[in-house]
């Protein structure tokens, strides 16, 4: 992370609570793994225009969704936790409902160890901003595992997906979009798109449940056949 102040990204406050929203769902809730509780983010290039990147996993799925905005140069880095994401969803909610998400703006930058959030000036509405400190330690370098390079191979082995991971994934549809699921073979992760005719508005991997080899059922020989009203007797 730079120490020096960087040109403030901005973007609707109310597609960055969504963004914050819909990828949370893939974060940690184990307590042991407090680095996965939370949600990473970077700016990147996506087709010649910057958007903000929110990656989430708990190891098993990964959510990862993007937003065009305003400024910002690619390739920064930010990790919040699970405290500062609530926070950051419950001091913005305000400005995400339909009377004012149209116009509602927010500016975000980075400042040696400090990350500003600032709603920018909305009629009818006070000034709002959160500085929270940017949190030490390494988030899993899940943007490599989510940019994959291999083709994608269709196959027909069965595979066997946790259908809790299924639904979650369902539920992160809006009115009028697809989710498309991409099989690889049964040791490999699920691919999952969601989005509508116009593109993807989320990106998942979901890791198949590993399953024991089964023996066939043993063969045993027939019994012989005797009239029913001996076996009634």
């Amino acid at each position: 992370m730079t120490d020096q102040p960087m040109t403030a990204i901005v973007l609707p406050t109310a597609v960055f609570v969504n963004l914050l929203a819909d990828v949370s769902q893939a974060a940690s809730r184990d307590e042991h793994l407090s680095m996965l509780a939370g949600v990473m983010l970077h700016t990147d290039t996506h087709k010649g225009q910057t958007v903000l990147v929110a990656t989430a996993t708990d190891r098993f799925t990964l959510i990862q969704g993007h937003a065009p905005v305003a400024a910002g140069p690619p390739d920064q880095r930010l990790w919040l936790t699970g405290r500062q994401v609530s926070q950051l969803r419950g001091i913005l909610r305000p400005f995400t409902t339909r009377r004012v998400a149209a116009s509602s703006q927010l500016a975000i930058e980075l400042v040696g160890d400090m990350v500003h959030f600032r709603q920018l000036a909305l009629e009818g509405f006070a000034g709002v901003a959160l500085s929270l400190p940017i949190e030490p330690g390494e988030f899993p370098n899940v943007i490599k595992i989510a940019q994959p390079t291999e083709p994608y191979v269709p196959s027909d082995q069965p595979v066997t997906i946790d259908p809790r991971y299924l639904r979650r994934m369902a539920a992160l549809c809006r009115s009028g979009e697809n989710v498309t699921v991409q099989f690889h073979g049964p040791a490999k992760p699920a691919w999952i798109t969601i989005g509508d005719n116009a593109g993807s508005r989320l990106w998942a991997i979901v890791m198949p449940i590993r399953q024991e080899s089964i023996s066939a059922a043993p063969v045993f020989d027939p019994s012989p056949v005797k009239p029913a009203e001996e076996l009634a007797a």
